[in-house]
């Protein structure tokens, strides 16, 4: 039977010891001491180990890092604000340290060698990793340069005159560790296993295993001197360093990022070969733009071939790729965004100026105007090419335009002429018509198809006080329809906005309802769930966004009402009545009761269930567009304290938890299919076979 990790944890210790250990060695090891790894042990040692900071592995082997850094000396330096706030974000002079600090509790001692606290490292950006200093280590320094020393485990912070100097012999070390990380036979295993291999001349090593591999193969120059921050190492040693890289003088910085840039795109978006080439070639022709051009003159060496450049935006995913910017990422920050849309604009428009001019630019530049807050210019745009294309990524870009100004006419007629109609009488399947032309058809299908109530009888006088009879004077002049008749296109709005803008968001709270679910068409169903769709909205930022970016579009009547919903948060209501369509609730925090109508109220809800929602006011009564998710007693307090910080994952991922398996006809039971706008949006818990105890032993 295979020993438990924590065995094997324990043990691996006093076989490392300070040194890298070859795995065979280690492996042998282990299982003199009795210890079984399974039939696979090197993928039970590599298994067991890999998240374990206390653990680091070369070519050579495997080491145990609080006993192989015993007796190094590091230096930092700390700033005023740095002891202030008892966070050090710099930590680049200490990077090779970091990953043992964030997964493992380590002790700064005194002299004396008493314990003074543990070190944390926190991540307050989701990007960069900081340490945060016990109080009394804090108070102990004073800005400028500090000594950290490692003692069996530990770590002796004390004050120090300025950087180490590089030794001769750490030099020699790092040079040596530099070449023996290029020469590690395991970059080429990878590059075939990952199918990406690094451009001659883009060779380069990160200082983490540049140093490890220093340390190993000479320790002496490490623990018989203090050693110098990490980056001032390798320069002495006649090395580049950029953030981790080290890489050898002359270094092409700009070709690594655009490569790494393109590799990082490849797998987001999921990038043909191809493809990527031509993203590759799209983004260095932007670079090229950038960096030669400060006056948006269209004569600059990238504009050179702008015929050849513009096609390659007639690919829809590499498109999708280069639109994402410079850090390709699942879900990019609206400041990011809007930036770098400022930049593709700028790029485009030079592109147009020196005579690159297609349907696949022009919709690439709609996009970028709209992106960076001037949808008036993006309409005015396609108002100069919609009338004779027919390309449909135009005419769609001006069916959703047409349809946030709620001129569904406008917009039914565009879309019939991308195609919309052919395209639903050839789909066969309810899950194809989750793309942008039908959602927006079924957006304003039933706006387009209805006419609106009369102003006044055809004989009657017109209203606007003419005198004349109102077939002869405004007729012709119909007003919208009410705004209650709108009010579920209004959100309908905001969801295909935020569909558009964050889709990652979307993907991301969808999969953390599933977690425990393994099946993917409810997690395809949860996608397009308008529950999801509100969370990203509300909780995740998306509708203040939505609200600034089409101002200038809404009718006035409904900004007023969109502006009133965004001051509305979600709450945990209890069923207080069910009667027909018309559901009446308990918000439990606040005790107040409101009735939602038009609710489809199937799903084997009954009064007295607790559900999560975000009901939202309409004219006197109250509608609940997002629909609701029920909402077990056991996971009420939590949920509350998540609407109160407005942690969108944190609630999808609540929701998740009441899903955890524990039934074995699950998947037949969620009773998902009442997915739509104004429904309850529900998974029946009692369906789910889970009883209180159940979800409160999750």
């Amino acid at each position: 039977m295979t020993s438990p990790d924590p065995e094997i944890l324990d043990a691996l210790p006093t076989v490392l010891t300070d040194r890298v250990v070859p795995i065979d060695d280690v492996l042998a090891a282990l299982s003199s001491a009795g210890l079984d790894l399974g039939e696979h042990q090197g993928e039970t040692l590599d298994r067991v180990t890999s998240m374990e900071g206390a653990f680091g592995d070369l070519a050579g082997g495997l080491m145990f890092l609080p006993r192989f850094f015993d007796g190094t000396k590091w230096t930092i330096e700390v700033t005023e604000q740095d002891l202030a706030t008892r966070i050090i974000e710099d930590t680049m002079a200490i990077d090779p340290l970091v990953w043992w600090l964030v997964t493992n509790e380590v002790a700064c001692v005194d002299d004396a060698g008493q314990v003074m606290g543990l070190l944390e490292v926190e991540s307050f950006d989701d990007v960069h990793d900081s340490l945060v200093l016990p109080d009394s280590v804090a108070e102990s320094l004073r800005p400028g340069w500090v000594s950290i020393t490692l003692r069996d485990g530990a770590m002796h912070w004390s004050l120090s005159d300025g950087p180490a100097t590089p030794t001769a012999a750490q030099i020699a070390a790092a040079r040596a560790g530099f070449q023996a990380t290029l020469d590690d036979p395991r970059n080429a295993e990878f590059s075939v296993a990952a199918g990406v291999s690094v451009p001659v001349g883009l060779e380069r090593a990160t200082d983490t295993s540049a140093l490890l591999e220093a340390i190993a193969i000479d320790r002496s120059a490490f623990t018989d001197a203090a050693m110098p921050p990490v980056t001032t190492l390798f320069e002495a040693a006649g090395f580049e360093v950029r953030d981790r890289d080290v890489a050898m003088p002359g270094f092409d910085w700009d070709a690594l990022a655009t490569w790494r840039t393109s590799n990082i795109a490849s797998l987001i978006f999921e990038l043909t070969e191809a493809q990527t080439e031509s993203y590759r070639t799209l983004t260095a022709a932007l670079a090229q733009w950038r960096s030669n051009d400060t006056s948006n003159d269209a004569s600059n060496d990238a504009m050179s071939d702008a015929a050849a450049t513009a096609d390659l935006f007639a690919d829809a995913k590499v498109v999708e790729a280069f639109s994402a910017g410079a850090q390709p990422q699942m879900v990019a920050l609206p400041g990011p965004m809007a930036d770098t849309a400022a930049a593709h604009l700028g790029f485009v428009e030079a592109l147009v100026a020196a005579g690159a001019v297609s349907d696949d630019i022009t919709a690439f530049r709609v996009r970028c105007l709209d992106r960076v807050g001037r949808p008036l210019d993006a309409i005015a745009v396609l108002d100069e090419v919609t009338g004779s294309t027919e390309a449909k990524q135009l005419l769609l870009a001006a069916a959703e335009f047409a349809a946030d100004r709620s001129d569904a006419v406008v917009a039914y007629a565009l879309l019939q002429r991308a195609g919309a109609l052919d395209h639903l009488a050839s789909i066969k399947g309810e899950a194809e018509t989750h793309t942008p032309d039908l959602e927006l058809l079924f957006e304003i299908e039933p706006f387009a198809m209805t006419r609106p109530k009369a102003l006044a009888d055809r004989n009657d006088p017109c209203p606007c006080g003419s005198g004349k009879k109102f077939k002869k004077c405004h007729i012709n002049d119909q007003p919208m329809h009410g705004l209650e008749y709108r009010a579920p296109w209004v959100h309908g709005k905001a969801m295909r906005f935020g569909r558009a803008r964050n889709a990652a968001l979307i993907e991301t709270l969808a999969h953390a309802v599933c977690a425990h679910v393994d099946d993917g068409e409810i997690v395809e169903q949860m996608r397009f769930s308008p529950f999801i769709a509100d969370v990203a909205l509300h909780e995740g930022g998306d509708f203040a966004r939505f609200l600034e970016a089409r101002q200038e579009l809404l009718p006035a009547d409904e900004f007023e009402l969109a502006t009133q919903w965004a001051a509305i948060d979600r709450g945990v209501f209890e069923i207080v009545k069910l009667a027909g369509q018309r559901v009446e609730l308990r918000n439990i925090v606040t005790d107040v009761h409101i009735t939602v109508g038009e609710m489809e109220s199937g799903s084997g809800i009954e009064a007295g269930d607790l559900m999560i929602g975000r009901p939202l006011p309409v004219g006197d009564g109250w509608r609940a567009f997002g629909g609701f998710m029920p909402c077990d007693p056991s996971i009420v307090e939590n949920v509350v304290a998540a609407i109160a910080a407005r942690d969108a994952l944190g609630i999808a991922g609540l929701i998740g938890d009441q899903l955890a398996p524990t039934h074995d006809d699950l998947m037949s039971q969620l009773g998902l299919d009442g997915l739509g706008l104004d429904a309850f949006d529900g998974l029946d818990i009692d369906a789910l076979g889970l009883d209180e105890t159940d979800l409160a032993d999750e």
